[in-house]
């Protein structure tokens, strides 16, 4: 008998198609793109509070309750080393403390519960060498999504405070370094942290630095890599623009009511999220906004109306980021 043509060619293009596939569907569809979700929270903590206090315990209930994978904490007092330490092992984080600044005591940190893959401390001088200038270094943690693989660089930061002269331009010299650390580390970056500005007041007097006001610490060493911008161009006084430069985006949040302060008795928005990554939702958060509906999903229970009061003068900004594997 002989064998039908018509047969031999659809037997084929089965086997082929066969070939092609496998249960999960054709062979070089690797599915859906890996992502992951990060949680960022900044918090100027204005001290942690001694072991065992009140201040301490309500600080450790509002960062249980914001779940964050990284956080970026301010005003680390000196003495406290272990105290952060110990909470940190405590919660299940990696901890990057600075041991020391060029100018006062107190310090950021960053920790954070993700695979850590490098850290960095940016001090004035290793970012331009001979300059002092950095009123507090600025630590930079590398992690690693853990289902997306990539890596993504969160750095804190607390600008120069006040209000007069020498301390704007400090606070303008402060974000043009930072920015500097940012832009060394890759194209996935978030900082965060008090910036002591509005936003809507910038630029601050005088608009644009041209020299170097009175009043500076007799230490300060501004480099010359700054210094013949001021005699050229001059400096934008705007500590916002050198993140702006770099890509990174400043996130909108605000209080479950609509308040847009971070300091209470101040009224003041001087705690940011600025990011390359895409942001699915950015909030302030106010233990007295816990009947509030509209929150981004938190851990746990609510906490006690007083606590963030109780804990420090500013609140908590945190943000859900999306990293992904492109």
């Amino acid at each position: 008998m002989r064998a039908c043509p018509q047969l031999g060619y659809w037997a084929t293009m089965l086997l082929l198609f066969l070939a092609c596939t496998d249960s999960d569907g054709p062979r070089g569809d690797t599915g859906p793109t890996p992502k992951d979700s990060l949680r960022v929270a900044t918090w100027n903590v204005e001290s942690l509070g001694e072991s065992g206090s009140e201040e301490l315990s309500d600080t450790r209930a509002i960062l249980d309750r914001l779940d964050a994978d990284v956080y970026s904490l301010n005003e680390i007092d000196r003495g406290q080393d272990n105290t952060l330490q110990e909470l940190a092992n405590d919660m299940g984080y990696t901890l990057l403390l600075p041991e020391d600044n060029d100018f006062g005591g107190i310090r950021n940190a960053v920790m954070t519960r993700w695979e850590v893959v490098g850290m960095t401390t940016h001090s004035s001088n290793s970012l331009y060498p001979g300059a002092k200038e950095l009123t507090r270094w600025a630590p930079e943690i590398r992690v690693v999504g853990p289902e997306s693989r990539v890596e993504v660089s969160v750095l804190a930061v607390h600008l120069k405070s006040g209000f007069d002269e020498d301390d704007i331009f400090r606070r303008t010299i402060d974000a043009v370094r930072v920015g500097q650390g940012a832009a060394q580390a890759g194209s996935r970056v978030v900082v965060m942290g008090d910036f002591n500005a509005e936003i809507s007041d910038m630029p601050d007097e005088p608009g644009t630095w041209t020299r170097a006001p009175n009043g500076l610490p007799s230490s300060y060493s501004l480099g010359d890599d700054l210094q013949d911008r001021l005699n050229g161009e001059g400096i934008l006084s705007d500590p916002f623009q050198p993140f702006f430069d770099q890509g990174l985006v400043l996130l909108e949040a605000s209080q479950l009511d609509g308040d847009l302060g971070t300091r209470p008795r101040s009224g003041r928005r001087i705690d940011y999220v600025l990011t390359t990554l895409p942001s699915t939702g950015a909030q302030i958060f106010d233990c007295m906004d816990e009947h509030l509906e509209g929150s981004l999903p938190l851990a746990g229970e609510s906490v006690g109306r007083g606590m963030c009061e109780d804990a420090s003068d500013h609140l908590p900004v945190f943000a859900d980021l999306t990293l992904s594997a492109e």
